[in-house]
Parts: structure tokens; C-alpha cells; sequence
């Protein structure tokens, strides 16, 4: 019996309370994984969390994994702490 391996990406979190600016996270998961953190986020306490997948082959192009929309990680990337 063979197993399937989930491919996993990295996907960076942005999420907060209000208007505010927010907090960055790295997390290395499946699409599933994303969803499901997104739930957690949001059903946690924080107003809003928006994901964003590295786009292959862009060093800090983010892609919006529910909207499409590309973003400039390079400065939010460089602010996190590995």
C-alpha cells in the first residue's frame, strides 16, 4: 500500500485586529494546511488574515491564495525572524 505525499509550501500569513498594520508569519504547510490556519486566524480573535504563496520563480512576489492578487513580500519577508 503506497502513501501519497502532501506537497508543502511556503505560505506567508498576514493577519490582525482593526486597521493596523498586522503580523507576519511563515508557515510551511499544504493548500488544506493554508485553509484551514486561515480559519483558525480569523476565528481566533484577529478581524482579518490574508495568505500569500511565493510565486515559482519570483524571489518576493506573493500571490494571494484566495484572490490572485500579486503583492511585494520584500520588505515584510525581510522583518521576519526564521
Amino acid at each position: 500500500m503506497s502513501t501519497t505525499k502532501k506537497t508543502r509550501f511556503d505560505f506567508y500569513v498576514l493577519s490582525g485586529e482593526g486597521t493596523g498594520q498586522g503580523m507576519w508569519k511563515l508557515h510551511h504547510t499544504t493548500d488544506l494546511g493554508i485553509k484551514q490556519r486561515l480559519t483558525r486566524e480569523r476565528c481566533g480573535g484577529d478581524r482579518w488574515a490574508r495568505a500569500y504563496c511565493l510565486a515559482r520563480g519570483a524571489s518576493f512576489v506573493g500571490i494571494d491564495i484566495e484572490t490572485g492578487e500579486a503583492r511585494d513580500l520584500s520588505t515584510a519577508v525581510s522583518a521576519l525572524h526564521f
